[in-house]
């Protein structure tokens, strides 16, 4: 019983030991590509869903920070993607790189179309849809493109009828 005590003793003691000092610590594997380090804050000021009438004169607007300082963040990407109800999801295309925080983004549907082949605003219908994703980029290298899905950082906008 003394060799158990003993034994568990020394593990909450080195489980103790490796956690005092986070903030030396090296990412663990599992957190790589995560949100590790700030808190990506997207503030999404317009409709997520579009009415096909309205889909002409539309403007996605957005605002994008960040929460806490433990990696000095060198700037956020903001990417899209064309999500067709016949063919499925495009490729994914950046359109545009931050790094003044915050920073507010206007798109128009025609921004939203551009870049994709052989897409404009007319080709738009129902069940379309946008998807805007985000990349952290540190100032040590890392590279976050993974979010905790309960913060709801990453957004999809919607052609309706």
């Amino acid at each position: 019983m003394k060799n158990i005590i003993k034994y568990v003793l020394a593990v909450i003691i080195g489980i103790t030991l490796s956690c005092s000092d986070d903030e030396n610590q090296v990412v663990p594997d599992f957190l790589k590509g995560t949100e590790y380090g700030v808190l990506l804050d997207v503030a999404v000021a317009s409709a997520v869903e579009v009415s096909l009438t309205d889909v002409n004169t539309y403007e996605l607007g957005f605002t994008v920070s960040f929460k806490g300082d433990k990696r000095p963040v060198q700037s956020i990407i903001v990417n899209k993607s064309y999500v067709s109800s016949v063919n499925g999801e495009s490729s994914v295309i950046e359109e545009e790189v931050i790094v003044d925080f915050p920073t507010t983004i206007t798109l128009s549907s025609n921004e939203l179309v551009s870049g994709f082949p052989n897409l404009s605003v007319g080709d738009l219908g129902a069940g379309d849809s946008f998807n805007i994703s985000f990349v952290i980029n540190y100032a040590d290298g890392g590279v976050v493109d993974r979010f905790d899905s309960s913060m709801r950082t990453n957004f999809a906008v919607s052609i309706v009828d």
